[in-house]
């Protein structure tokens, strides 16, 4: 049969691998075996295949002779022990594997792949893997590693592939005709959900816990934006500034965010300090959220120097995932990060 191939992809916080979390929940207790990577956080491409294994290890939890019939084929070769507490099959590269070259690596994560759908040839449940931020691969793969991903996909007739990216500008570049995965994926883009639909759900929700949330849902959106992992994260502060007392009041919003910045303060001041003052001053410029962000006013107020200074420190900000683009200029990516800005750093500015 031909592999089912399904791309899901939007902004960060989107709520993308909450979705996809949610369909493997569902997959597999309806008996489908999924295994899932995350390749954002990977160095080497055979720390992908390492996770992989890893998963595979848990899918396999009570049936570790099919662990053992999966992985006889893998190139290098997969160790198999178990764990002592529960009896579990544990699959493991060795370690070398992540010292070798990329062609090696490459060698021994196809090798995995084509064990899998070998695998799944011989079920009669579906078998599918997840690759989360997989557009990654083209920073740890080597040379046309996009080409190299679809050439595996294709010639995988057993397992479905589900993939996941949250950087659009690579990913649309990736599905453009004459590369790799034109036409490759099934499509799903991540949108945010419709503002009218997520303040109900969110006061029905406050209402189900026996708290009032005396229309505190359009406040909530306002201040955390369109992503809806913003919007539930404000809320769960709202819900347990406001519990106690049984209702939400006009300040618990604000308060909210207080203790969200507070939380993140230190991460948002290491993210401040690797910046270069170039980097900074235009960081201030766009959480000042000014309706032009190119005008001569904002350059001179910021200390930019000129148009061309700062554009290519909103390109650094944008490449750094600090900023991102929004028509006629850019945006902090975080409201929270971009309200610890507005407090902390731009009283710094005079006239702000």
């Amino acid at each position: 049969m031909d592999p089912s191939r399904l791309l899901v992809y939007g902004p960060r916080r989107m709520g993308k691998s909450s979705a996809i979390a949610m369909a493997v929940t569902r997959a597999e207790r309806d008996g489908c075996l999924v295994a899932w990577a995350d390749f954002s956080t990977a160095t080497t491409l055979a720390d992908v295949a390492s996770r992989l294994l890893r998963s595979l290890s848990a899918a396999f939890r009570s049936l570790p002779e099919r662990a053992i019939d999966l992985i006889r084929n893998v190139r290098p070769q997969v160790s198999l022990r178990f764990d002592e507490g529960t009896g579990a099959p544990l699959l493991t590269f060795d370690a070398s594997v992540r010292q070798r070259p990329v062609h090696d690596q490459r060698e021994a994560f196809e090798s995995l792949l084509d064990q899998v759908d070998a695998f799944a040839a011989t079920q009669a449940r579906p078998v599918a893997l997840v690759f989360d931020e997989f557009q990654d691969i083209l920073e740890i793969g080597g040379e046309r590693a996009d080409w190299f991903l679809r050439g595996l996909m294709q010639r995988h007739t057993h397992v479905s592939y589900v993939c996941a990216g949250s950087k659009e500008t690579l990913v649309h570049a990736m599905l453009e005709k004459d590369s790799a995965f034109y036409k490759h994926f099934e499509l799903l883009h991540m949108e945010p959900v419709e503002a009218g639909h997520m303040i109900r759900w969110l006061e029905d929700r406050m209402r189900s816990a026996r708290l009032d949330p005396a229309g505190c849902g359009a406040g909530i959106l306002d201040v955390a934006g369109a992503r809806t992992q913003d919007r539930l994260q404000l809320a769960r502060e709202v819900f347990t500034t406001a519990l106690p007392r049984g209702q939400v009041v006009a300040r618990d919003v604000e308060t909210a965010l207080d203790t969200l910045i507070r939380a993140e303060g230190g991460v948002y001041r290491a993210l401040w300090d690797r910046l270069s003052p170039g980097q900074q001053d235009a960081l201030r410029a766009v959480a000042s959220r000014p309706e032009r962000l190119y005008t001569t006013e904002v350059i001179h107020r910021f200390g930019l120097g000129s148009t061309s200074g700062m554009a290519r420190a909103v390109e650094a900000l944008v490449s750094q995932g600090l900023l991102a683009r929004r028509p006629g200029g850019a945006d902090v990516d975080n409201p929270f990060f971009r309200a610890w800005v507005q407090r902390e750093l731009l009283p710094d500015v005079p006239g702000s």
